[in-house]
Formats: structure tokens, sequence, C-alpha cells
């Protein structure tokens, strides 16, 4: 039977995103409705409101009415969701009315300056989620869309729990909506690439994938500094007391410069000097701790950006030792031990200068490399050809400028005899893409695929290596 409504095709997809954007933004919903006497938003109008507009939205779409039958069947739909959510609501009058009369009745009982605040908030919540909806109903989600979806919402439950974390404001829900939110947005993205899969399907650059390695890399790291916090403490202090007994000669100098520096903003005044603490301080009690999970959070996170700090140091300081180390056991000279050791620091400056101006370019193409993808315009040859050409400049074998693809792959075919027919294949199919324009078949894209998993096997690392080092030469 044919699909007159032409929704089958999208109902997987949309039902996952909105459970995915419910999921979000009742995360952020706390950062508004943060205390609880207030009154707080029940999870069930919120998702009524929701997929009542992306629903409305399709239906509407499908109809092919004028626009104020669009207008007018919103405005009706968004009445009724904003009815329901004050009605939930606990925080305010409305909770507690019967009928429509008692309802409307509750509107001149609002009086205080908080409950009104209330109002507007709960007023802007409805509002933002019934436009979320018809934004979600108007456009259907392909992949590419959902993903960015997903990965913008990864960054606002960043953002969110930052700041929670910066007012010391506990959520009673968090591993349930973040767990939740996940699973509907892997649902989606699922949901997503099987609609999308017979449209000569690409793989794009996301940055789900980065946002997830960095928060994995992120919680180890911080979990290694918290495992290791003994041995850091103990090194800690032991470097503390030589660097104390190194600058004991110094502290009259070092304390006479604080003294100048921010004694007038210390000095307390002879009126204040011998007073106590106030009847407000007295009256507010001990000041609240945080729970373990945050300071065990806190604790993840301090480590996690000094073991940051302490590897790009180590890195730096490795690789001038590796430089310094090559230059030293290299071939040298028979020259006098003073022109040498003036020519050992010239080098050594200007390769510091070099790193130092790459690093500089490096970031300056940031946010060039995260506003577009490099790689949304290319072709699955084109694509597995660009990481070949990265495989072999790891494996010491850089592509020349006058060199042609053909040529490139029998010089890595003829340096790595294993994966000899892998190359072949994947410059085959690259060729064929680029000056033969023709787009290859799923078998075609099964066979690359499996050779460009043959040459990222872990097998050939130690010949790799041993190809860059130049032992095999």
């Amino acid at each position: 039977m044919p699909n007159r409504t032409g929704l089958s095709p999208y109902l997987p997809v949309l039902l996952a995103t909105a459970a995915m954007d419910l999921c979000r933004w009742y995360i952020a919903a706390g950062l508004f409705f943060m205390i609880p006497e207030r009154g707080s938003i029940s999870l069930l109008p919120s998702g009524l409101a929701l997929t009542g507009a992306m629903f409305l939205s399709l239906l509407m779409s499908r109809l092919k009415k004028r626009r104020i039958a669009d207008l007018l069947a919103h405005t009706l739909g968004l009445a009724a969701s904003l009815c329901l959510m004050l009605k939930s609501f606990t925080g305010l009058p409305f909770h507690f009315s019967k009928g429509i009369a008692g309802f409307f009745g509750a509107y001149s009982m609002i009086s205080t300056p908080g409950e009104w605040f209330s109002l507007a908030l709960v007023l802007g919540w409805t509002l933002l989620l019934w436009l979320r909806g018809r934004h979600l109903g108007s456009r259907p989600g392909d992949y590419k869309r959902t993903v960015a979806r997903f990965d913008a919402g990864i960054l606002l439950i960043f953002a969110v729990y930052f700041l929670r974390m910066g007012i010391r404001l506990e959520d009673p829900h968090a591993i349930s909506s973040v767990s939740a939110y996940l699973l509907f947005g892997i649902l989606a993205i699922y949901a997503a690439r099987n609609r999308d899969r017979d449209r000569n399907f690409i793989h794009t650059t996301s940055a789900f994938g980065l946002v997830l390695l960095f928060t994995v890399g992120f919680i180890l790291l911080g979990t290694a500094g918290v495992v290791l916090y003994p041995l850091m403490a103990d090194t800690a202090g032991e470097v503390y007391s030589v660097i104390r007994k190194g600058t004991e000669p110094f502290q009259p100098l070092i304390i006479a410069f604080l003294r100048f520096l921010f004694g007038r903003r210390s000095a307390v005044s002879a009126g204040t000097a011998g007073a106590g603490p106030s009847a407000e301080e007295l009256s507010a009690g001990p000041p609240r701790e945080p729970g373990f999970w945050m300071q065990l959070f806190e604790k993840i996170l301090v480590y996690s950006i000094g073991g940051i700090l302490a590897i790009l140091t180590l890195l730096i300081a490795g690789y001038l030792l590796w430089r310094l180390a090559g230059y030293l056991f290299a071939p040298g000279k028979k020259k006098d031990e003073g022109i040498a050791f003036r020519e050992f620091l010239r080098i050594l400056l200007q390769k510091i200068s070099e790193g130092t101006g790459i690093l500089l370019r490096a970031v300056r193409k940031i946010p060039e490399i995260l506003l577009k993808s490099r790689r949304r315009n290319l072709s699955a040859g084109s694509s597995a050809f660009r990481k070949l050409i990265s495989w072999g400049r790891f494996s010491g074998i850089r592509i020349e400028t006058d060199e042609t693809a053909g040529e490139y792959g029998r010089r890595l075919a003829k340096a790595f005899p294993p994966v000899s027919d892998a190359v072949r294949a994947i410059v085959r199919y690259a060729e064929s893409e680029t000056y033969g324009e023709k787009a290859l078949s799923g078998e075609e894209r099964l066979e690359l695929r499996r050779a460009r998993r043959k040459t990222g096997t872990f097998r050939l690392l130690p010949l790799r290596l041993a190809n860059r080092m130049g032992f095999r030469r």
C-alpha cells in the first residue's frame, strides 16, 4: 500500500531526535528553575509540547493549507500547551485551580515579584519548546543534521554542568538525564544513517568523535591524577621544600615587594580591627560543603588540567632533548670547541624558532578547521587516498610534489609488501573516481573499506616505525 502521509521515512529519526532534544532542554531547565520551593518543570507536559508542535508542523505541511490555517493551528496548540504547563507547575496558583473559571481566576492571585518571574519563565519555556518542536517538524533530520544536533547538545550539557559546578548547584537527575540523552542521541543517529544508506552515503568529519575522544581522555587523565594523588603530593612537598631553601636569601626582598604592592589594600582600619563577626555572619551557619561526587569531579577536573599542562611541558622538553641528542650523536667535523658550541646554540635557537612558528600557524588554523569540514566534498576514493598519504607520511615515505598517485602507490607497495594489494586497490579506486569520473558501487566501496582496514592494522606498526627511523634503508 503506498504511503500517502510521507511520515514513515522520517518517523524513527524524528521521535528519537525529539526525545534527545527533550532530555537536553530538561537538563538546561535546571539553570532557570533553580529554587525547588518556587516550583519545577515537569517532564510530561514539556514532552507533550515538543512532540505536539512537531507532529502539528508535519501535519500542516502535508495538508498544504493556507498560512493563516497554519498560524491558527499553532496558536491553539501553544495555548493548550501553556495551560497544561501552568497546571503542572507547582509554584503558581494555577496548580491548585479547578475548572476553567478557577484557572483564569488564579491569574488574579499572582501578586509577588517572585510569582511574576516564575510565570515569565514558564511562558518562555513553553514558547521555546513549541518553537523547537515546530523546527524539528519543518526540517526532518538527515544524517548530517542529526549529528550536528547531537554535537550541539553535548556542548550544551558541558556548559550547563560547568556552570552548575561553578555555582555549586547539584542536579539530582544528572545521571539519568545524560544517560537518556546519549541513548536517544545514538538511536537518532543510527536511524538517520539507516535512512540515508541508499543515498550515496559518505562519511564526514564530525565533532561527535572529537568530543567523545577528548572527554574519555580527559576523564582518564583526571582519574589517573586522583589515583596518583599521594605520590604527587609527596613530590610537590619535596619540590616546595627545595624551592623554599633555594630562595631563602631572597625572601626579605620578596616579602617587601609584596607588601609594597598589596599592603594598602590588605590594611585593616582601626575601627574594625577588633570587631568580631556580625550577627548576619553568625546566623548564616557553616558553609555548605559539596557532596562526594562533586568533590571527586572537581579533583578529576583539576588534575586533568594539570596533567595536560605537564604532558605539554614534557613533550616540549622531550623534543628539545631529542634535538640535542641528535646533534650530539651526529658525525661532526673537526672544528674548534668554541666554534662548535656557538654553532650548536645557533642551531638550537633556530629549531626553537621554527617549532614556535609551526605552533603559532597551527593555532591560527584552529578556527578554520572547526568552522568547516575538511572532507565534506571528498569522495570515498579521494578520502581514502588522503588517508593513505597521511599513513605513508607517518611511515617515513612522503609524496613528492611532481609525483602522481600511481607512482606514489608503487613506492608504498614496494616498501611494504604485506599490504601492497591494499595500497594498489586504494590508488586504483581513487584514480577511477577522479580521472574516470565513475562512482563506486557497493562492492567496490566494501573492498575499499577492507583495504583501508588492512593498511591500518597494528601489526604493521613495527615495520612502519623501522622504515621511518631509517633502519630498513
